[in-house]
């Protein structure tokens, strides 16, 4: 006779475990969102976008791979955005992945894979990932459109 009840155990601590993450995980993204906000005075946010890489190109490009039978490639990935109605664009400032219980993420930006263990960790790489030049570039990028 079978007992799964110490796999159900274990599966329901390990769901326990990712919720407590994910909430976690998220005041990281919250606290980052009202910053970029408030330093944008509201011109500017972020946000966790599913995307395909077929959206990074242009139509023509997009169209010839198709043709030829390349796959498009899913992924989520952290979007800077201003909030212009009318004059609304997108950069996307890294590529982000979560682990299986929310921890470890990880976080692809230029040319460079870091993975996060925990907030400690979350936080001291999304401040190297805005520190660096070409965050800054997309950054500028977006609140000038906004103006504009």
């Amino acid at each position: 006779m079978f007992n799964f009840e110490e796999s159900l155990k274990s599966g329901i601590s390990h769901a326990e475990e990712e919720q407590q993450n994910r909430t976690e995980i998220d005041s990281v993204i919250e606290q980052l969102k009202s910053d970029i906000e408030t330093f944008t005075s509201g011109k500017v946010s972020i946000k966790l976008e599913n995307r395909t890489d077929i959206d990074q190109g242009d139509f023509i490009t997009n169209a010839l791979a198709t043709v030829y039978g390349r796959k498009s490639r899913k992924y989520m990935a952290m979007v800077a955005f201003n909030q212009s109605p009318e004059n609304s664009f997108d950069k996307e400032l890294c590529e982000w992945k979560y682990g299986e219980k929310g921890y470890p993420v990880t976080i692809d930006y230029f040319n460079k894979s870091i993975t996060c263990a925990d907030k400690e960790s979350l936080i001291n790489t999304l401040q190297d990932l805005l520190s660096k030049p070409d965050a800054g570039k997309k950054i500028k990028f977006l609140i000038d459109r906004a103006q504009g």
